[in-house]
């Protein structure tokens, strides 16, 4: 569950550890608590996770949630062009959605044709109009003490 000492605590180790549970093996919780004492990031990660499972805890006796207000349901319905009726798409609006896709996809399709097609006629023309000339070569010698070629 934990990774070794000089890397960090996995984030499941990290989350158990700040819900206050004890995950691993007696060996295990006790490599992560080594690496928590010295390790500030993994520290910080398990106290805020610590904070928000305690205020959640703290809130369960509140009582019911309140409700959003009608407006924000029918501003997500917008967002998602949902019927409000039937709380799902229209029929319309998956058609101009397909449509809208399919149309750059198509886009990226032509310009990736047309891109590929201008680079192989800008090379091939090259490669047939100049002749190689060398103009100088040299043998790379490995550094004193290795024997890994250059």
């Amino acid at each position: 569950m934990s990774r070794p000492e000089n890397d960090h605590l996995d984030p499941e180790m990290i989350s158990l550890v700040a819900l206050g549970e004890r995950p691993g093996t007696p060996e295990q919780n006790a490599t992560a608590d080594r690496h928590l004492a010295e390790c500030g990031p993994c520290r910080s990660e398990v106290d805020q996770l610590g904070a928000i499972a305690r205020t959640a805890r703290r809130t369960q006796g509140d009582g019911a949630l309140v409700p959003p207000p009608e407006s924000v349901w029918t501003g997500i319905e917008r967002e998602l062009a949902l019927d409000a009726t039937t709380g799902r798409m229209t029929e319309l609006d998956v058609r101009r959605r397909r449509s809208a896709w399919l149309t750059g996809a198509a886009a990226a399709c032509a310009g990736a044709l047309l891109g590929g097609g201008a680079v192989y006629a800008a090379t091939s023309a090259q490669r047939s109009t100049a002749p190689t000339t060398v103009v100088a070569a040299t043998t790379l010698e490995p550094h004193a003490g290795s024997s890994a070629p250059g």
